[in-house]
């Protein structure tokens, strides 16, 4: 773990001792990991899920996933903590789908990740300790993240995706918009950034943008996933303009892998 900046990162504690307790709590078992379902838009039912990284330190609380991760970044940590969450994730959704069934697993992913060179080892190498199939594997990369960075990705995610797996570009809509990324980046799946979601069906702008970044995704054959979705008047815009998959409060918040049961699917299948 390398020096850095002791400037605050969490409002009170420097970055630097956010690492610090980070690193320990990766040998601690501290971090755990919560689930929030992914549905069809057409039939209502449970698709697949996103696998959220959650820490609860004894030291300094509840700490923020923005927090923890722009820490791991900034002090060399980052590796570490993402195989841990690529391999717990693959664990238990295997755990998940021998009681509930197939199931798409999205995986968040960091561009300091990708860009240490030993990213697609590393997942490769994950998936085969898991035994998880490629196919049901979705990495995500935020599109902002991805803005200054798409031609050294491109190459990993490429690799990663000739296996079979997935690949999302999230928050896709967002003030750093770049439509090059589509061609930079060879993504699969398209995630409508919440703040859109936020203002259907009454916001005509958001209307409109969603209807033309959903036909978009469309005629680039790629999968769209709208993001924040709280309200069944928002679920039925998004499914009227064709929107693939849907996430968001309305049919659940993150919960447990204990908790992603045949009942709790059943219950969201249900409506």
């Amino acid at each position: 773990m390398t020096e850095s900046s002791t400037e605050p990162i969490s409002g009170w504690l420097p970055s630097y001792d956010v690492a610090v307790e980070l690193e320990r709590a990766l040998t601690a078992d501290e971090l755990r990991l919560a689930y929030q379902p992914v549905v069809n838009a057409e039939t209502g039912n449970v698709s697949g899920m996103e696998a959220l990284c959650r820490w609860t330190s004894p030291k300094i609380g509840d700490v923020r996933a923005d927090v923890f991760i722009g820490a791991a970044e900034q002090h060399g940590l980052i590796r570490d903590l993402g195989v841990w969450v690529l391999h717990k994730a693959m664990v238990e959704a295997e755990a998940i789908r021998r009681t509930v069934g197939p199931l798409n697993l999205a995986v968040n992913i960091s561009p300091h990740q990708l860009r240490d060179g030993r990213f697609v080892l590393d997942a490769l190498d994950s998936m085969a300790a898991a035994d998880h199939d490629p196919e049901n594997l979705l990495l995500e990369i935020t599109e902002s993240s991805a803005l200054n960075d798409a031609v050294d990705l491109a190459p990993d995610l490429e690799a990663l995706r000739s296996t079979g797996v997935r690949v999302a570009l999230d928050d896709f809509g967002t003030g750093s918009s770049n439509l090059t990324l589509l061609k930079q980046l060879e993504v699969d799946v398209l995630k409508l950034d919440r703040s859109f979601v936020a203002g259907l069906p009454d916001n005509e702008l958001d209307q409109m943008l969603c209807t033309w970044l959903i036909d978009l995704a469309h005629a680039l054959e790629l999968t769209v996933v709208g993001e924040g979705v709280e309200t069944a008047a928002q679920r039925d815009a998004l499914r009227d303009r064709q929107c693939d998959e849907l996430q968001g409060y309305l049919f659940s918040p993150a919960v447990s892998a204990a908790e992603f049961t045949p009942e709790f699917v059943r219950r969201i299948n249900a409506g």
